[in-house]
């Protein structure tokens, strides 16, 4: 029971953090809008199209490998 509640807890926290990313990825898949596959490249902060970010181990840039556009 206990791990139940631990887990709970955890995704509970997950989507209240970063509620605004997926609100955002909401109102663009609303527009139409789908994940796309673009492999691996260096992350450029545009500001309003939401990319799910790898962290690099060695201090680098992060990187991207899925965005959602047209």
């Amino acid at each position: 029971m206990t791990q139940i509640l631990i887990i709970f807890t955890a995704l509970t926290l997950f989507a209240v953090d970063n509620k605004p990313f997926f609100d955002r990825v909401e109102e663009l898949k609303n527009q139409g809008y789908t994940w796309h596959y673009t492999g691996k490249e260096l992350w450029e902060d545009k500001g309003n199209n939401p990319a799910i970010l790898i962290a690099n181990y060695k201090g680098l840039k992060p990187y991207t490998l899925w965005k959602i556009g047209e």
